[in-house]
């Protein structure tokens, strides 16, 4: 299993709704919390979040949250 973020894309409203769940090697308060310049609004607790941002964003996110698996798998086993 890995982390999962879905987000519901608004073009009317120019934004993005979602949430994300997690697995106990990654805080996914965390990873927003490190991209929160990238988001409107966002709470969570380890294990799951949910944000608003501008649709602008999303693209930036996806890469931010990819890096940063990338990294983490460099150092823990995500089995």
């Amino acid at each position: 299993s890995l982390p999962t973020l879905i987000l519901n894309i608004d073009y009317e409203q120019n934004h993005a709704k979602g949430s994300a769940r997690s697995i106990e090697q990654v805080s996914m308060f965390e990873i927003l919390n490190a991209h929160q310049d990238l988001i409107s609004k966002f709470g969570g607790h380890h294990m799951a979040a949910g944000m608003t941002m501008d649709i602008d964003n999303v693209e930036a996110l996806r890469d931010g949250l990819n890096e940063w698996m990338v990294r983490l798998s460099e150092t823990t086993s995500l089995e």
